[in-house]
């Protein structure tokens, strides 16, 4: 089922998403203005706005558990990758049909999933700088570290931010 709000005449789906952060786990809805692809590679928009968060410390020794939020803003070069967790709402997203296996290394997780990018790009040149987010389909996630607050293991589409990879490699 797919839920819209209507602002201006637009349709906006509400997306269910996780957003890993540096150090934080959010967990909440997001409105994006379009395609979310769109939203989160617009290099004008530096903020990003969730609604009905929850927001976690990634780290085990951190003294503080949870918040709970009605709205919290993310700036946007913080916002290591953004999952969407319910496959329904991945009809919305264009992807390109072309897709790799792909394992890439943050400072806090080693991600894998079906890179989708052009059909001639280079496995050793998979992420130019035309966009800033990367899409991956049938992510799983593997913390490198122990974590309080462990995001889904397993979601349908995962977008990574490219400033934040720190090695990758085509899984064979």
């Amino acid at each position: 089922m797919r839920n819209y709000l209507m602002n201006r005449d637009i349709d906006r789906p509400l997306l269910r998403v996780e957003a890993i952060l540096g150090d934080f786990l959010l967990r909440g809805n997001l409105l994006p203005l379009g395609e979310l692809m769109n939203f989160l590679n617009d290099r004008r928009r530096g903020n990003i706005a969730f609604e009905s968060c929850e927001l976690f410390p990634l780290a085990a020794d951190r003294q503080v558990r949870g918040v709970r939020q009605e709205s919290l803003t993310v700036v946007r070069d913080n916002l290591i990758a953004l999952c969407l967790l319910d496959e329904a709402q991945m009809s919305h997203e264009r992807l390109l049909k072309a897709s790799r296996p792909v394992v890439f290394y943050t400072a806090s997780f080693a991600i894998q999933g079906q890179l989708h990018v052009n059909v001639d790009a280079r496995d050793t040149d998979l992420l130019d700088d035309s966009r800033d987010f990367y899409p991956l389909t049938q992510a799983m996630l593997f913390p490198l570290r122990p974590v309080a607050q462990a995001p889904t293991a397993r979601v349908p589409l995962l977008l990574l931010q490219r400033s934040r990879i720190q090695a990758y490699h085509r899984q064979q």
